[in-house]
């Protein structure tokens, strides 16, 4: 009898951990309790004993999956590459942050202008500021099939 699919995907956990490990060894105080991925990652973590889905069906668009090993909430990005992932920590307060996304003006529309055929055109605009201040708390991973 074979190893089965739960018990070959145990290695992606110890990797995990490894990268949550690492991320506490570089601020001294924190471990990873967030994870992006792409479908393809996403695919693995599903299969996993220590996976507890949301039990959220058919979403679109980015969403939360579950949590891993009772601590990591795990999100699927459709739109970030199938087989990476990026493990973080996120606190509760800003001084718990390791970046910082500060939109200083929200999203604004221009009136509907038509044009001579009838169709409408509008315009959508909006300014942000994004800095990455402690690159220590998130650790970039890749799968390969």
């Amino acid at each position: 009898m074979g190893i089965s699919l739960v018990d070959h995907y145990d290695s992606f956990t110890a990797r995990l951990i490894e990268g949550s490990n690492k991320i506490l060894n570089a601020t001294r105080k924190v471990r990873a309790n967030f994870m992006v991925c792409g479908i393809g990652v996403a695919n693995v973590i599903e299969l996993m004993r220590n996976f507890d889905g949301s039990g959220i069906a058919n979403v679109v668009g980015p969403h939360f999956l579950g949590t891993l090993n009772k601590n990591i909430r795990v999100y699927v990005a459709p739109d970030y590459p199938a087989n990476e992932y990026i493990l973080g920590y996120k606190g509760s307060s800003m001084l718990d942050a390791g970046a910082f996304y500060c939109p200083y003006m929200p999203i604004a529309s221009t009136d509907l202008i038509m044009d001579a055929n009838f169709r409408g055109q509008r315009g959508w605009a909006t300014m942000y500021g994004k800095v990455l201040l402690n690159s220590k708390m998130y650790i970039k991973g890749v799968i390969t099939p």
